[in-house]
């Protein structure tokens, strides 16, 4: 990896034998690979393995976890919020094992939308849970930076699985408590 930003750096017509651009490239990477795209080195399944009895709640919700990930299509970051819920089935997990799954798919190389669609598909998955929703919104600094150039867009994207599927009501109320914020 710092071979590859070495030869970015070239190509940008820097001298890489000046001291400050030399040590560029090393810093560059470590940056990438342990904070930007540290989530290649954690488990979904891992994460959510941690589990403890259901006291007998009805829903768990965490709105606005704060993400940072990474446009696989420009290499460009995208920033914005997590609101993720899930009806448990017997068993929960620590809250912040949430936050560590939401961690887990943006810091990577990945679609927003995929992300979205991931974290509710492991929560039932590994939770074994009634349902499961993720809602995401973002600025993409593709879209804000490059291309249509419009500051202040923000993408929004919705995965609803199991019970928020088939019950309009518990979604009308997962849509509302993350709209009353």
């Amino acid at each position: 990896m710092e071979r590859a930003f070495a030869l970015l750096i070239e190509g940008i017509g820097l001298d890489m034998k000046i001291p400050r651009i030399k040590r560029i490239p090393a810093r560059v990477a470590e940056s990438w690979r342990t904070e930007l795209l540290d989530g290649y080195s954690m488990n979904p399944a891992e994460i959510l393995s941690h589990t403890k009895k259901d006291p007998g709640g009805k829903l768990v919700m965490i709105k606005g976890i704060r993400f940072t990930s990474m446009c696989p299509h420009h290499l460009l970051p995208y920033s914005g919020t997590a609101n993720v819920c899930y009806v448990p089935a017997g068993r929960i997990v620590g809250l912040n094992r949430i936050v560590m799954l939401v961690d887990c798919l943006t810091h990577r190389l990945e679609l927003q939308e995929r992300a979205t669609a991931l974290i509710p598909i492991y929560l039932m998955r590994h939770l074994k849970a009634k349902g499961a929703a993720c809602i995401m919104e973002s600025e993409h600094t593709c879209m804000t930076k490059r291309g249509v150039k419009r500051e202040g867009a923000r993408v929004v994207t919705t995965s609803f699985l199991g019970e928020f599927e088939r019950d309009p009501h518990l979604k009308r109320m997962l849509l509302s408590s993350i709209k009353n914020e």
